[in-house]
């Protein structure tokens, strides 16, 4: 069967099916869609907020499924290193960047299932007053001082990745506020 045109022009019905199929718009079998989390949340000490911010993250890449907030004050305090070679001690004064605060994570985990949120606070142990004392010893008494980094709390939290309100005792007074929110897009 031939399909004509003003009579000029003739095409096969296999020719107009092939043209009209090939100008049809194609489906894409790529999933566009995703989910985006947001999780508000607060710390508290003894009721009262210290910290408070927000971590966001979605599932459209592997990579950005995973979010990231802080509070740490990176903060320089002295140390003294000591070294002994043979019969020659050097004495080196410097400083140390120490993180104070809190910090805290979350990502996807189970296939989407569950988010895991790790909270620590960080907490700086200077040693000031012993770096001073042995900067005024003579160098043949010279210790090595160095502050120290402590971690007080290190919680990790496993939680349904759907919309909810949740708190955590971290002890010691602090107490951590969330809530999970979600967003369909696509």
């Amino acid at each position: 069967m031939k399909l004509c045109f003003r009579k000029k022009y003739c095409f096969s019905a296999v020719s107009v099916i092939a043209v009209l199929g090939f100008l049809a718009p194609v489906t894409s079998f790529a999933d566009t869609s995703f989910v985006q989390y947001a999780i508000p949340f607060t710390v508290f000490h003894k009721n009262k907020e210290i910290w408070s911010s927000e971590m966001i993250f979605n599932t459209s890449d592997i990579r950005a499924q995973h979010s990231w907030s802080s509070s740490l004050d990176r903060i320089a305090y002295p140390e003294v290193m000591c070294e002994t070679k043979g019969s020659s001690t050097t004495r080196t004064f410097k400083s140390a960047i120490i993180s104070n605060g809190f910090s805290a994570d979350s990502r996807l985990v189970n296939n989407g299932k569950s988010i895991v949120i790790t909270i620590k606070k960080m907490q700086a142990s200077p040693v000031t007053k012993q770096v001073m004392l042995i900067m005024k010893q003579p160098i043949s008494a010279c210790k090595t001082v160095m502050p120290k980094q402590l971690t007080s709390i290190n919680r990790t939290i496993t939680t349904p990745a759907s919309d909810h309100v949740g708190v955590v005792d971290l002890g010691n007074g602090y107490r951590f506020k969330y809530s999970i929110n979600s967003s369909d897009f696509g």
